[in-house]
């Protein structure tokens, strides 16, 4: 799943859709909880003002999945 996941992320700016990605990923591995916090769908966690907003959170998010994950 990291693998995957860090591959999408390196080439996120050449799909078209990179979250829809992230959420097959999510399905595929049976919906784990590391992920829920940079897929669209799922509710925020903290309130956020715009879409703009809430793009970069979840971009950090995967981001900080990555780097954790990396480490473990």
């Amino acid at each position: 799943m990291y693998l995957l996941l860090k591959k999408l992320y390196d080439n996120k700016n050449h799909i078209a859709d990179p979250y829809g990605l992230v959420e097959q990923i999510y399905a595929d591995f049976d919906y784990p909880e590391e992920l829920a916090g940079f897929i669209r769908w799922m509710p925020a966690t903290e309130p956020v003002a715009t879409l703009e907003e809430g793009a970069s959170r979840m971009d950090r998010k995967w981001q900080n999945y990555l780097e954790t994950a990396a480490i473990e």
